[in-house]
């Protein structure tokens, strides 16, 4: 399954092939109009299908080798810490990053908490235990 979306300067559709033997058109004006969940939909169809033709294993290790470059560059950007000293410190700068991201999740949800009377969210944080012990058959003490 191929899928890819093209939109160029001047072009006034844009062509997205569902397979080989397939294309579906879809105008500018349909794409800027079509709600919030059907480009959703279409982006996660999007994803699948690159991920079809990959590699997990090999893209993630270049994505890790590629931050740690990152780090290492912004750390030591004149080459002279020594390489342990360095490499602890790009675990640092990615730890600091991850729970700074893990951060960013709590207090998003906990906004979406305070702006609902109710409390209730949408997400597994928001199940009672009634629901819970419902859907695993387990019944909490």
């Amino acid at each position: 399954m191929r899928l890819a979306i093209s939109i160029g300067e001047g072009n006034e559709h844009a062509s997205m092939h569902v397979s080989m033997k397939k294309v579906v058109e879809i105008s500018k004006v349909e794409i800027d109009l079509m709600d919030p969940e059907a480009r959703s939909l279409r982006g996660r169809l999007a994803a699948h299908a690159s991920w079809e033709k990959r590699d997990r294993k090999a893209h993630g290790e270049k994505l890790r080798a590629a931050k740690r470059a990152k780090h290492a560059r912004e750390i030591d950007p004149n080459g002279v810490l020594p390489p342990d000293e360095l490499e602890a410190r790009i675990d640092s700068a990615i730890k600091k990053e991850n729970a700074k991201a893990a951060y960013e999740r709590w207090k998003k949800e906990a906004e979406k908490k305070a702006a609902d009377p109710s409390g209730a969210t949408d997400g597994p944080a928001s199940e009672t235990a009634t629901t819970k012990s419902a859907r695993t058959g387990q019944v909490s003490q």
